[in-house]
């Protein structure tokens, strides 16, 4: 499946690895399918903890939505608190958005360990705005609610949001412990890292079948290559194996935007990251180089256009531009339209298979996947013991759902 049609911006920032693609028999701890953010983020954690770690990719690591994000890491998700309450009840909603925010101290955690410039890590603040008076009003309760946790939110007033941060809204939401990266980076960067210091086995451009495995026998054979595992992680992304349809809704794939601007001649968010309320989304940030990364106008259609991207660039530079209140020149230089994935209710699904307490799933579907990569490579070393968090069991695959 093609994930992006366009020109990308992070492969300019990001120095390429190869991993070639391997043959022999191996006996291992983990064996781990995916070579993206979820892949990395499990099979680095495994390996740090000193299992025995495999990770096959069908393609080239980090190439694949890693390569898409645009690097606006939050704890808070596309689903707030408040509609979580709904859907499920506070409990939940408690516990998902503390996890989330230990996501982000974890990732952080690992980039101190990585010690790699590249990567471009730091803790921001980010805005969600909005000028319909509806959900400003929302978004005052969800500041109420996500501060019965402690989490030193604040609501913005139009006023403060015109004269401090230079945006024409009816309100926001301040909070003030996000974080931003180049992801493609940071996924090569935990591959050098644990490939060099903890042993850690890749092998890329292997294509893996559900066919190719003996899941009785724990036994992977594709190629020359074999492998003998004792647990399995999949973390493929979008791209599902088709048993696990049985314990996974589907996943839906929607279409998104991003365009990255020419070097700005001021700064205008390198403290903030922006995003905004409506259906199909508007983000921005500024990349580590000074340009501004523009995201949104999400939509279900999933015909990728290079040429349609171009002309959704110009209209995400002009939404921008209206919330701005200072008149900016902004000239695309990359631009590019990708594909993700969502769930029914809008929450990653992270926990063992169902019927196989040896499978492990992490699919970081929705618009926070790099915080969900975290929160399930936060489990999976417990995984690998037989230790399992029944307290997160409303995210586990399930033949229920």
């Amino acid at each position: 499946m093609e994930l992006y049609e366009g020109k990308r911006f992070w492969p300019v920032l990001t120095n390429e690895l190869n991993f070639p693609k391997k043959t022999g028999h191996y006996q291992v701890d983990a064996l781990v399918i995916g070579g993206g953010m979820s892949g990395l983020l499990s099979a680095y954690s495994l390996a740090r903890a000193g299992k025995r770690v495999f990770l096959i990719d069908k393609d080239q690591i980090a190439h694949g939505s890693s390569s898409l994000n645009t690097g606006l890491i939050q704890y808070m998700s596309d689903v707030i608190m408040l509609d979580i309450d709904k859907s499920y009840n506070k409990e939940v909603s408690n516990d998902f958005y503390l996890r989330s925010k230990a996501a982000l101290d974890y990732i952080e955690e690992i980039v101190n360990e990585l010690d790699d410039d590249s990567v471009a890590f730091r803790r921001n603040m980010s805005i969600y705005i909005s000028n319909d008076e509806q959900k400003v009003e929302k978004i005052r309760q969800e500041v109420e609610r996500q501060n019965e946790l402690d989490f030193g939110t604040e609501f913005l007033s139009q006023d403060r949001l015109k004269e401090e941060y230079g945006v024409k809204a009816l309100g926001g939401l301040l909070s003030k412990e996000d974080v931003e990266l180049n992801p493609m980076a940071f996924v090569l960067a935990l591959a050098k890292k644990a490939t060099e210091d903890y042993g850690l086995l890749i092998s890329e451009h292997t294509n893996v079948e559900e066919a190719d495995f003996s899941l009785e026998d724990k036994k992977l054979e594709v190629d020359d290559l074999r492998i003998d595992y004792d647990k399995l992680v999949i973390a493929t992304g979008y791209d599902v194996f088709p048993s696990l349809n049985k314990v996974l809704p589907k996943i839906e794939l929607v279409s998104t935007y991003a365009v990255v601007t020419q070097p700005l001649e001021k700064s205008v968010a390198k403290d903030l990251m922006f995003w905004e309320s409506s259906s199909s989304y508007l983000y921005f940030r500024e990349s580590p180089d000074g340009r501004l990364i523009i995201g949104g106008e999400d939509e279900e259609n999933t015909d990728l256009s290079a040429d349609k991207a171009r002309l959704i660039a110009d209209k995400l530079i002009e939404q921008v531009k209206d919330y701005l209140v200072d008149e900016l020149d902004l000239e695309v230089e990359y631009h590019y339209e990708a594909i993700f994935g969502e769930s029914k209710d809008g929450l990653p699904y992270i926990g063992p298979h169902p019927d196989n307490k040896d499978i492990f799933i992490l699919h970081g579907v929705g618009g926070n996947g790099t915080v969900y990569s975290a929160m399930g490579a936060m489990q999976v070393v417990d995984f690998s013991n037989n230790r399992f968090d029944e307290k997160m069991d409303y995210l586990w695959p399930s033949k229920d759902q």
